[in-house]
């Protein structure tokens, strides 16, 4: 399936029997790879829950939900439709990103070939089909799998204008440039990179004109994102990320280590691997460095460092701006960063001598995978099944269940029976969406005891808390709602503790029914 360069050159007579083994293991780590990319024992989460949930609206009431989400639409209208065909089970809608990281495979031995032929090609198969992070977000009802992919892509459209960049060849890039805005808004560093790139070999360097050819198509993509335009400015005044802190110097230091599969020592290492093997790619032949590493001729240095840029230099830049405009981060965003980083490896690797090629690429290969079978067999995003379980076995006629904060509506609420009155703190509304619209000013000015006024009048059977602390904007507003309650209704009892083993767990604590008079 995947083929690696020989040891000894083009002759097989004095081939070591060490060496053929690779490509058979190589093969095999690729399709374990594939694999891994259906496999996610967990429910949906709160993000994949808020997914489904908004793709399944109509699409008149799909975009307006987005507008209070702080998304972009594309991913959600993609997923609208395959809930239509598929339903929207969590095995179905995660489907969707399997399908999109597995289309991704061959397109990255496309890109490969490309830029190094068909050795390059299979190289970038298996960096990309074992990588962990990859594969993680494979198995996520999210758009990461859906990034990928389109930034395979674009670069796969960019090489292929920027070598005869006729108007056919140019087209694939503006519309991937445009498609890009619509799925992600992280989308804009990694397209500011490349037309930072673009811009300066437009006014220097021998292929001014392609250069000034492919800026232009670029900024045409953003064409498709104008009807979206008045929903993003919406979005930017009013939703943001109030869930997450900005992002420091740590996240920058501990970001590659994630994408290697996590900051344990297996994952430093592997990053560590990636990025002295990116670096390899950047070092041209004829210097004294190269000579001295024993490396290849030839090779592209400044196609790697290009790359690089708008991998590392472009992840550097969007969490200093994050930083600067108080905006979170989460590390599954700076999934665009990740193919063209990959493809810089690629390149690295194509610079050793095979036999130190072979051996460092199974290297990184059985480390991804390593890291990637580990998070599948432990991968708990929530306890929402466990809270799911215990509050149908138990709720009574006229019992409601209330969620604080609300972030944990959405992923509790699909598991229970549709007949269950549900409510979210502080709105009382119901758990399927959390409405981003200036979130903290709304939980800061929502009153603990006058919500618990309002449910105890509301409610005739007992009540449910399904709450946890340390979100952000809440404070002790849901401990002091529980205390209200309990004032109210009497003794609580905490029927279920959070769970520290999940990612995103909950406390479950039961109240009476009201009192009498």
């Amino acid at each position: 399936m995947v083929s690696a360069p020989s040891a000894t050159g083009s002759r097989g007579a004095g081939r070591p029997r060490l060496a053929r083994p690779i490509p058979a293991l190589l093969s095999l780590l690729v399709v374990i790879g594939c694999l891994l990319r259906s496999t996610s024992p967990s429910p949906l989460w709160l993000d994949e829950a808020l997914s489904v949930n908004i793709a399944s609206l109509p699409v008149p009431e799909l975009l307006d939900a987005l507008r209070h989400d702080g998304s972009p639409p594309l991913y959600y209208l993609i997923l609208h439709g395959w809930i239509g065909i598929f339903g929207s089970g969590a095995t179905a809608v995660r489907a969707l990103s399997t399908v999109l990281a597995l289309v991704a495979i061959p397109v990255a031995f496309r890109v490969g070939r490309l830029f190094g032929g068909r050795s390059t090609g299979a190289v970038l198969v298996v960096l990309v089909a074992t990588n962990p992070f990859l594969i993680r977000y494979a198995t996520e009802t999210r758009m990461y799998a859906l990034l990928a992919l389109w930034v395979l892509l674009g670069v796969l459209a960019l090489r292929r204008a920027a070598l005869r960049p006729t108007v056919a060849r140019l087209l694939p890039v503006a519309v991937l440039s445009g498609l890009l805005m619509l799925t992600h808004y992280w989308s804009f560093f990694v397209l500011g990179a490349v037309g930072a790139v673009l811009a300066v070999r437009a006014v220097r360097g021998p292929a001014r004109s392609a250069a000034r050819r492919l800026l232009a198509a670029e900024v045409a993509g953003a064409a498709l994102f104008l009807p979206w335009t008045a929903g993003f400015l919406f979005q930017l005044r009013h939703t943001g990320t109030p869930w997450a802190p900005p992002p420091g110097l740590r996240e920058i230091l501990t970001t590659v280590p994630v994408w290697a599969g996590g900051t344990t020592v297996a994952g430093v290492v592997l990053a560590v691997v990636l990025l002295a093997t990116a670096a390899v790619a950047t070092v041209p032949s004829e210097v004294t460095a190269g000579r001295r590493l024993g490396l290849r001729r030839g090779g592209r240095p400044g196609t790697a460092g290009v790359l690089l840029l708008c991998s590392l230099g472009a992840l550097v830049a969007a969490v200093l701006a994050s930083r600067l405009v108080g905006a979170g981060y989460a590390v599954r965003y700076t999934v665009v960063f990740v193919p063209p980083m990959l493809l810089a490896v690629a390149l690295g690797l194509q610079r050793l001598r095979p036999r130190a090629r072979g051996a460092v690429l199974t290297l990184v290969a059985v480390l991804g995978i390593a890291a990637a079978v580990t998070g599948a067999l432990t991968d708990r995003r929530t306890q929402a099944g466990v809270t799911a379980s215990l509050l149908t076995d138990s709720l009574q006629p006229g019992d409601a269940v209330v969620y604080c904060p609300d972030q944990l509506g959405p992923s509790v609420s699909r598991l229970l029976p549709t007949d269950v009155p549900q409510y979210v703190y502080p709105s009382l509304a119901g758990p399927r969406l959390v409405d981003w619209v200036d979130y903290a000013q709304r939980n800061d000015a929502a009153s603990p005891t006058g919500v618990a006024q309002q449910v105890d009048r509301q409610v005739a059977g007992r009540v449910w808390l399904v709450t946890d602390s340390g979100y952000l904007t809440f404070a002790d507003s849901c401990e002091r709602f529980a205390d209200a309650l309990t004032a109210l209704r009497g003794t609580s009892t905490v029927v279920q503790h959070s769970d520290g083993y999940f990612f995103e767990n909950e406390d479950v604590i039961r109240f009476p029914g009201p009192r009498a008079g």
